[in-house]
């Protein structure tokens, strides 16, 4: 009996204190679920204090609906154009704001804060004027101000809080694009010319030349195009200002010292290069007629460097482009480049005089 008493009273002990420590566990579970609903509130709190910016400036609907709506006002300035005196541009067209409101809105935001060696992000951090190229400010429900880098890096200052980003290039481009003209390196509509008027022509350009010759100005022709579109592609965004400081690096190349960064840096490939290039073309060419043409083109080019006329690079551009593709270099083609590659290789821009 004395045996069965000491047992019970030994499970006794062992029962009540799993008893014992189950309540534990219990009471435990229940106060840090408490600090967790308590401390929970303060966190999602810090958390939207934190995204505000970022909501308002990257993808998805609070951006649209805090920058792409309510906006009344866009003032851009153009700090490439001219230091002193810089070009302003004061956009109240509903149509206008809204295309680049949505812009702004919908481009892909990167946030920089937690990187330290995201480019131009030093410069940003002094917030020093003269370093940045453009500056943008939205007016209305929401207020927001971008500080374009031209480093594709962004400072974002949205009802007064500010964050830099880092942004595509060419979301970039297009955005600083929408304030003023938009050019087009292959826009027309017009149809290609027939293949016996191509040959005609191409022969007319030839005679009298020897083959070493006409190898010649296909391999001058090819360059030149290639190179100026590429010129092009690069400049367009810099260049359409014409009081832009950055004439004098893409017309002559040479050491260029940015006046905004007081970086300076070296171009080879300028318009004057293009230009030399468009002069031997000229003078191999023994066909009077065609020898005019090339003249006329020149003449063209070196107008447009003088009178910092983007159009009219533009102009020169598709002139080279119908001599290279319709003339010089027909049929076409790009060694070690497959088909797909071929920028703009079925669009005519009507500037060769075939024979009649």
């Amino acid at each position: 009996m004395n045996d069965i008493n000491k047992n019970y009273n030994k499970h006794k002990k062992i029962y009540l204190g799993i008893v014992i420590l189950v309540i534990v566990i219990i009471i435990a579970f229940s106060v840090s679920m408490l600090i967790v609903i308590n401390k929970k509130p303060q966190e999602v709190l810090a958390s939207k204090e934190n995204s505000d910016i970022s909501e308002n400036v990257s993808n998805g609907e609070n951006s649209n609906n805090s920058i792409g709506k309510g906006v009344n006002k866009i003032t851009a300035i153009n700090y490439d154009s001219d230091l002193e005196n810089p070009t302003t541009y004061t956009v109240i067209e509903p149509e206008k704001i809204e295309k680049i409101a949505k812009l702004l809105a919908n481009a892909n935001w990167e946030n920089c804060k937690n990187e330290t060696g995201a480019a131009g992000i030093k410069t940003i951090e002094a917030t020093d004027r003269d370093h940045y190229s453009w500056y943008i400010k939205v007016e209305g429900s929401t207020e927001a101000e971008f500080f374009m880098y031209g480093v594709a890096v962004v400072k974002i200052k949205v009802n007064g809080q500010e964050e830099v980003y880092k942004i595509g290039e060419m979301e970039y481009k297009e955005i600083l694009a929408a304030f003023n003209i938009r050019y087009y390196l292959h826009k027309s509509d017009l149809e290609k010319p027939e293949k016996s008027q191509i040959l005609e022509l191409r022969a007319k350009i030839f005679e009298d030349l020897t083959n070493e010759e006409i190898l010649e100005i296909q391999e001058l022709t090819r360059w030149t195009h290639v190179h100026m579109e590429m010129q092009l592609l690069d400049s367009v965004n810099v260049i359409k200002d014409p009081n832009s400081f950055y004439w004098e690096q893409y017309n002559y190349g040479g050491t260029f010292t940015n006046p905004l960064t007081g970086v300076g840096s070296d171009t080879i490939d300028c318009f004057n290069m293009k230009l030399q290039k468009l002069k031997k073309i000229k003078d191999i060419i023994k066909d009077e007629e065609t020898k005019q043409e090339f003249e006329n083109i020149i003449e063209l080019l070196q107008k447009s460097m003088d009178n910092h006329d983007l159009g009219g690079c533009f102009k020169v551009h598709e002139f080279i482009h119908d001599y290279d593709y319709f003339a010089i270099n027909y049929p076409a083609y790009f060694e070690d480049t497959p088909p797909p590659d071929w920028a703009g290789i079925n669009v005519y821009f009507g500037h060769l005089k075939f024979i009649e």
